[in-house]
């Protein structure tokens, strides 16, 4: 009797499972207006140019664009030389919302945060192979990883952050169907003074990209960084 119970229930627990996942809603894998817009070619976008572009520009670009909801776009004053102009994408574009970072008037960097935004292997395919990668662990104890590839002459860098990790093995495999959660546009060659905290405009609160770097091999182990310890 008790090997009947015991049966039941397993069959139930799976049945139930059965049910749940059919139930789960797929993903709807939306358009990047960072990938689709072609005005110009990144770093700049929708002709916002980092280094070049006023923050007067950028604000009458980006509201006369597609890609603002009817909100517009919003300034945050982050003290008297820095400034921060954000707004939302529709609901029609993976982007979630965007950043235009301003030091004295000018863009400085472009950032976009997404919900399913595109894949490493998308940008791969849209800007070829990337010059650099960093595997890094924001917290030791849970393995909560933040994995980036790089494009220096380009001024690009794609991210994902990764939930809770194995960290046994020292390392991270990133997958080429990985979901981007954020893209930095900013003046080749100057993402290592972005990163630097007091510096410029970008204070990147996981640590020192720049510090975790390592040569692009293609999508294979990536040795973790941990810039608090391990």
């Amino acid at each position: 009797m008790r090997k009947d119970q015991v049966f039941k229930n397993l069959l139930l627990l799976i049945l139930t499972y059965m049910i749940s996942a059919c139930n789960e809603k797929p993903v709807v894998v939306k358009p990047s207006a960072f990938i689709d817009d072609n005005t110009c070619a990144a770093p700049c976008w929708v002709g916002i140019n980092p280094g070049i572009t006023t923050f007067n520009e950028a604000q009458e670009l980006i509201d006369s664009s597609e890609y603002i909801t009817d909100r517009g776009s919003t300034e945050y004053v982050v003290d008297k030389d820095r400034s921060q102009l954000r707004w939302f994408f529709p609901s029609s574009y993976s982007e979630r919302y965007g950043t235009a970072h301003i030091l004295n008037g000018i863009v400085q960097l472009i950032e976009f945060e997404y919900e399913h935004g595109p894949t490493f292997n998308d940008i791969v395919e849209q800007f070829g192979e990337p010059e650099k990668v960093s595997a890094m662990v924001h917290y030791a104890d849970c393995g909560y990883a933040h994995i980036s590839i790089k494009y220096s002459q380009i001024g690009l860098v794609a991210s994902k952050y990764m939930g809770c990790i194995h960290l046994d093995t020292g390392y991270i495999r990133p997958d080429p169907e990985d979901r981007i959660t954020d893209i930095h546009l900013f003046i080749p060659g100057t993402y290592d003074d972005l990163v630097i905290p007091g510096k410029v405009v970008l204070v990147i609160e996981y640590g020192h990209l720049t510090d975790s770097l390592q040569e692009w091999q293609g999508f294979v182990d990536v040795p973790l960084y941990f810039p608090y310890g391990h």
